[in-house]
């Protein structure tokens, strides 16, 4: 069942003239589409606003709190794990093991990035597994983000990121969601043996997640 509830509003306006008979009935119909008690997050912003970034400038450092000014994201960084500065693409922007081998971080797009589908299969082309169909998406795990239900994505395999040498051996996992016009992924990459390791502090991070409001 979707999340989508639709509420009339009936406003009636009662005009009397000389007589009990001139009576005129206006009707307000608006249509509204907030999840039941909750109020709908701002999840990605302007290209220059959404992550500190301004074009042809490079991004500003993530403070030292893990709370990001601007873009009014908050989280908190699982023991172990370390912050980079954020860029135009990751906010925030985390590295862990031994050797900063894996890496965790937080992409926002406005207008959903070509939708659930196309980046469920975009993940999975990243480590050479084939492409899933709509019905098979729709039937991925679940996990809560931003208090709503994400589509967990978690594959093995030869990973190619963008720019990077192709590491065997490999685990992509992370969470897409759909929300408000707008999607926010959490993704997570690196040795599998290493990635394994690191879910639960994962699923900690994505519940420390929030956005604040009304600053």
């Amino acid at each position: 069942m979707k999340n989508t509830f639709w509420l009339i509003a009936f406003t009636s306006l009662f005009l009397t003239g000389c007589n009990d008979s001139d009576v005129v009935e206006i009707t307000q119909v608006r249509e509204i589409d907030p999840r039941a008690d909750f109020e709908v997050p701002v999840l990605a912003e302007s290209d220059e606003t959404r992550f500190r970034y301004s074009p042809g400038g490079a991004a500003e450092p993530a403070p030292a709190t893990g709370e990001s000014r601007a873009s009014s994201l908050t989280w908190k960084t699982p023991d172990g794990w370390k912050e980079l500065p954020a860029t135009s693409m990751r906010e925030p922007n985390l590295r862990f093991g031994e050797n900063d081998e894996g890496e965790c971080y937080v992409t926002r797009l406005s207008g959903g990035g070509g939708g659930m589908t196309q980046n469920v299969n975009r993940w999975r082309g990243q480590v050479g597994a084939e492409n899933l169909t709509d019905e098979e998406v729709a039937e991925l795990p679940k996990k809560t983000l931003f208090g709503q239900p994400a589509t967990l994505v978690s594959v093995d395999g030869k990973f190619s990121g963008m720019g990077s040498a192709s590491k065997e051996n490999y685990r992509l996992h992370g969470l897409i969601l759909e929300l408000g016009g707008a999607m926010v992924t959490v993704k997570m990459t690196g040795p599998k043996e290493l990635v394994a390791e690191n879910e639960a502090k994962f699923d900690a991070f994505c519940a420390s997640l929030d956005l604040r409001r009304g600053e």
